[in-house]
């Protein structure tokens, strides 16, 4: 978990200026990441790869947050539902993680039990 940190400044440099600031959002991204083999070491494709996929995931968030009926990815929904009401729940806290392990898994390799 030590290189947690480091890894999500290489991925969002800018994180003040993202969802993913918020601490919802960040606790749900730190423990995502804790899933990752070896996220120090992510290459600049996977970084680069990996960041869009976060900024296209939060846009479908905020997409879907304003507009119950947007059509977005299924993760993004669960994403929300679980953001709307009681986001510090153990379900939903799971329903966050597993939904945004499915958007990073496409990029990150990640262990066993990742969502």
């Amino acid at each position: 978990m030590d290189e947690n940190l480091p890894a999500i400044q290489r991925l969002l440099p800018n994180i003040k200026e993202t969802r993913w600031s918020n601490k919802t959002d960040f606790y749900t991204l730190f423990v995502a990441l804790s899933f990752a083999q070896r996220p120090f070491a992510m290459s600049t494709s996977t970084v680069k790869h990996a960041r869009t996929a976060l900024e296209r995931f939060a846009a479908e968030i905020d997409r879907r947050l304003a507009d119950e009926t947007a059509n977005v990815s299924k993760e993004a929904v669960a994403y929300v539902r679980a953001v709307e009401k009681g986001a510090n729940d153990k379900q939903r806290r799971a329903m966050r993680h597993a939904a945004l392990s499915k958007v990073l898994g496409e990029h990150l390799r990640l262990k066993r039990g990742g969502g």
